[in-house]
């Protein structure tokens, strides 16, 4: 794992592939650390879902255990984030909102950064209504976003140059109760 932390996301790859092929069986945080590496570059970040979907199949993250949850949430969170050069960039076929539904239906139970990071994905890559209808969902369940997160939101509707989203996007940072000076900045 600390190998893994410190070699380049392409090297962390192939030393993955070459202990699975030896059928090595690594330890639950020597994996989440491959993920977590694998997880920065958008060309691996298949192969780091696919490490986190063995750890939820093998050893259940999602359990009762606070640091194994913390960690793995940390991973989720860097798996989740991506820009659009990122995207386009490779040809990859990760999709993030697939990722979280896995995770989710898993147990997992996102914590704030993760959902922001989320958002911000959907944003950086043009998907800005879906962050801003996303944001209303988590409003009327009742999850609150922190100032990241509906300034995120906000990022994208104002990107977008359409006066509803914007309008809505200002909405939900009334709703959530951001301090009017950030509303107004």
């Amino acid at each position: 794992g600390k190998i893994a932390k410190r070699l380049p996301p392409s090297h962390t790859s192939s030393l993955y592939d070459v202990l699975t092929q030896v059928d090595y069986h690594l330890h639950t945080y020597t994996l989440l650390h491959f993920a977590s590496k694998l997880g920065q570059a958008a060309e691996h970040k298949t192969k780091a879902f696919q490490i986190l979907q063995i750890l939820v199949e093998r050893d259940n993250i999602f359990s009762e255990e606070s640091f194994k949850a913390d960690v793995t949430s940390s991973v989720i969170t860097t798996l989740l984030n991506s820009t659009k050069d990122q995207m386009e960039g490779t040809a990859t076929d990760f999709d993030p909102g697939e990722a979280l539904q896995y995770f989710m239906e898993a147990g997992y139970q996102p914590n704030i950064v993760s959902l922001t990071s989320y958002l911000g994905t959907l944003s950086k890559t043009g998907q800005d209504k879906e962050a801003l209808q996303l944001a209303l969902l988590f409003e009327e369940e009742g999850v609150v976003l922190d100032l990241k997160g509906w300034q995120t939101i906000l990022r994208a509707s104002k990107a977008t140059w359409k006066y509803d989203q914007i309008t809505k996007a200002i909405d939900v940072g009334r709703d959530m109760n951001i301090p009017a000076i950030n509303i107004l900045s």
